[in-house]
């Protein structure tokens, strides 16, 4: 799809006539002494205009030659996606003919969650829930043969008893022909509960878009949870907080080993003498029409 390039064509759109009565084409009748319709430039350039808002929706650039683009916009804009891969594995594919705009839907790793510290005479220890990766939903406009690759954010290690808290999730990134395109960050880890007390709960990863985008929607991951004690008997790991559109995660008793979430998600706090639970990877989703 293109404008008119010819020699007379102007470089901006001229001024429009005054609408008249809506009509329908006719070749005349001689006969009868009916005018055959004159299409005017008015009319040629709204048609061309209709069509060319299409690929402006869509973000496409026009290209002379190229006469599906209209097509390829209007399935863009409204179809179903007819390639649709999820993934935790790092990894890339080259934009096949015809494509111009990929969306793509990640999220970086979640953190381990703490482990329990030993039980008092008065307390039950609870070790700190593991944040969340942060997510993102981005458009992003491409060419054929144009490399889309990602690197997915590792799984943060759960806390052990008398040993170290957990870990941070590993940061997701997307990136367009080696060009650093957006990031979600993971979430950090939970913290180990000392004897007869809890732990604090890991931070949400943040996100950055450092490319031009068609749009985007972005969510900072969720803090993990402090652990919680409620006497001799019982207690509650902290929540191991879930990444956007998922849920979370949580133990109690007097020794319960953490939980892992769901991808993106942090591991919940173990309770007593028992570990974390570990923190999940992240995901990645790219789909195009």
């Amino acid at each position: 799809m293109y404008r008119i390039d010819t020699s007379t064509a102007l470089s901006t759109q001229p001024a429009i006539s005054a609408a008249g009565t809506g009509g329908f084409f006719t070749n005349g009748n001689a006969v009868t002494g009916v005018a055959a319709t004159v299409v005017d430039a008015d009319w040629l350039n709204g048609m061309q205009e209709e069509l060319m808002s299409f690929l402006t929706a869509a973000n496409l650039t026009p290209v002379k030659g190229t006469n599906n683009q209209v097509l390829t916009a209007a399935r863009m804009l409204t179809g179903l996606p007819t390639v649709m891969v999820q993934t935790q594995a790092t990894g890339n594919f080259t934009v096949p003919a015809g494509v111009y705009r990929i969306r793509l839907r990640f999220r970086g790793g979640g953190g381990g969650g703490g482990a329990g510290g030993s039980n008092s005479t008065s307390a039950v220890s609870a070790g700190g829930g593991g944040a969340a990766g942060a997510f993102l939903d981005l458009i992003l406009a491409v060419q054929p043969g144009n490399n889309v690759s990602w690197v997915i954010g590792a799984a943060g290690s759960p806390g052990t008893y008398n040993g170290s808290s957990g870990t941070a999730g590993g940061d997701t990134i997307v990136y367009l022909s080696g060009v650093e395109v957006a990031r979600a960050k993971g979430g950090t880890g939970g913290a180990n509960a000392t004897s007869g007390g809890v732990g604090q709960g890991g931070t949400g990863g943040s996100f950055s878009v450092t490319a031009s985008v068609g749009g985007y929607e972005g969510h900072t991951g969720p803090g993990g949870g402090y652990g919680v004690y409620a006497g001799v008997s019982q207690g509650w790991g902290g929540v191991g907080a879930p990444s956007y559109g998922y849920a979370s995660v949580q133990v109690t008793g007097q020794n319960t080993t953490g939980l892992s979430g769901s991808p993106g998600g942090g591991g919940s706090g173990g309770t007593g003498e028992s570990n974390g639970g570990a923190g999940t990877a992240g995901e990645l989703t790219y789909e195009y029409c």
